[in-house]
C-alpha cells in the first residue's frame, strides 16, 4: 500500500468528535493524494532525463577510454601531450626537436629490446 493510502486509511479510521474537522481532514488527504500524483509524474520526467544524461555519461566514459593523443598549448609556451597516461607530459620546443632528431635511433633501440621492454596495454 503506496504511504499516502496507508496514512489515509489511518487518518479516517481515527474517532473524530467534530465533523467539519473530519471533512477537512478527508479534503486535506484527497488534496494530497492528488499532489503525490502530480509529484509521480514529475519524478518518472525526472527519471527519464537521468537515464538519458546517463546513457551520455556511459558515451562518453566509453571514448574517453579509447584515450585518443591530443597536443596542447601549455601556459609556459611549452607543448603538453595527453593521452598517454594519467598525467601529461610537457616539453618544450627544444626538447621536442632533439627527440624528433634522434627518432631513428629511438627506434632502433625499441628494436632490439622489445623482449625486455615492457609495453602498458590499454583496455
Amino acid at each position: 500500500m503506496p504511504y499516502w493510502d496507508h496514512w489515509k486509511a489511518s487518518a479516517l479510521q481515527r474517532p473524530s468528535g467534530d465533523r467539519a474537522e473530519r471533512s477537512l481532514l478527508i479534503e486535506k488527504v484527497n488534496t494530497m493524494s492528488k499532489d503525490t500524483g502530480t509529484s509521480l509524474k514529475a519524478l518518472e520526467a525526472k527519471l527519464e532525463a537521468l537515464a538519458a544524461q546517463n546513457a551520455k555519461l556511459e558515451a562518453a566514459l566509453a571514448a574517453k577510454a579509447k584515450r585518443t593523443m591530443s597536443l596542447r598549448l601549455g601556459q609556459k609556451g611549452n607543448m603538453c601531450i595527453y593521452g598517454l597516461q594519467r598525467y601529461h607530459f610537457s616539453f618544450y620546443r627544444a626538447q621536442i626537436e632533439h627527440i624528433l632528431d634522434h627518432v631513428a635511433e629511438i627506434r632502433a633501440f625499441l628494436r632490439a629490446n622489445s623482449d625486455t621492454l615492457s609495453s602498458k596495454v590499454e583496455d
